[in-house]
């Protein structure tokens, strides 16, 4: 006798598939929600660390060529400054040479520019916009030689919740409208760095004169809210004997001090500097430029002749020298 069993097979019922769904789309929904604040968190700690860089790369920019990163201007004078540009910012990664010779890396290595895409050559976000930067537009080009005081970088997040975000993280920074009428615009903005601009090689000039010699104005033009200004010392000094023609040390008279300034301002016809009043008329040459200006030094010594300062002849005059430096700093 033979036991034949049935076996019960059966499949699920469309209620327990759609209950499977539901759960799955609600686990789902749940994982994007605690997802989603991370996410833009992490685009906007992205995009802040590369606008600072690009900051950085700006500044040191202005510092060693005296102005802010831009294309060529092609708007008359006293009209504001073009929008900021994607295209200015390959100027930072162009490498240059000093007048000596010597070179210089890029402010920005040219890895951070896309090589494809329709934003070849430029800067990307994260946010697959480029990063695009200039002077403030709202400022007006004053011509060749000069620079805004204003500097910004923008991006269009796409995002409003990104661009608060990334408003936070940045310094001076705000947000505008972008293309859909959203606020999804950041723009952060610098102003001139003084204090390093103060110190910049490329914007100064510096050299060593002779008491009485004349001292050329700079080529460049300071930016607005800076004047150039010119310091000068004593740099080198012999002792003065009371007989300048022999010489003789045993006469050699000690410096009890010494100052040394700048005269400017017509005094004579065909001069235009002032004229050193220790210097004989005679040893000092006619400034060419009304701009020029002369190094005057005043030493007052132990000597009973010169009565207490020195008046510089010829030989004198060749024995003293005096550091002067122009440079540009802000405005009193």
């Amino acid at each position: 006798m033979s036991i034949t069993r049935k076996t019960n097979s059966r499949g699920f019922s469309l209620l327990e598939v759609m209950l499977v769904i539901l759960i799955m789309t609600m686990v789902a929904m749940f994982a994007l929600r605690m997802q989603g604040p991370k996410f833009r968190q992490t685009l906007a700690d992205h995009a802040a660390g590369q606008m600072r860089q690009i900051m950085e790369a700006a500044t040191a920019y202005y510092i060693g060529n005296g102005q802010w990163p831009m294309q060529s201007q092609s708007q008359q004078v006293g009209q504001n400054y073009l929008p900021p540009s994607a295209e200015n910012i390959k100027l930072l990664t162009i490498p240059s040479t000093s007048p000596s010779g010597q070179y210089n890396a890029p402010y920005l290595p040219t890895s951070v520019l896309s090589t494809e895409g329709p934003f070849a050559g430029q800067f990307v976000s994260p946010f697959g916009q480029p990063y695009k930067i200039g002077p403030d537009p709202n400022q007006p080009y004053q011509g060749t030689g000069s620079s805004a005081t204003y500097f910004e970088v923008q991006v269009d997040t796409q995002d409003p919740a990104v661009a608060t975000l990334l408003k936070g993280k940045l310094p001076l920074a705000y947000i505008t409208p972008g293309k859909d009428g959203k606020n999804t615009v950041v723009t952060a903005y610098l102003n001139i760095p003084s204090y390093d601009y103060n110190h910049a090689n490329t914007v100064s000039d510096v050299g060593v004169y002779h008491p009485g010699d004349c001292i050329p104005a700079p080529t460049y033009a300071c930016p607005s809210g800076m004047e150039a200004a010119t310091f000068v010392t004593l740099e080198q000094a012999y002792g003065f004997s009371d007989d300048p023609i022999t010489k003789d040390d045993s006469t050699v008279s000690s410096i009890t001090g010494f100052s040394a300034s700048i005269n400017t301002g017509s005094r004579t016809p065909g001069d235009s500097a002032k004229t050193c009043d220790n210097i004989p008329s005679e040893l000092q040459n006619a400034c060419t430029l009304s701009t020029d200006s002369r190094v005057c030094v005043y030493i007052n010594t132990t000597s009973t002749t010169n009565q207490g300062q020195v008046q510089f002849d010829a030989t004198r005059i060749q024995e003293t020298y005096v550091l002067a430096m122009t440079k540009c700093m802000p405005e009193n």
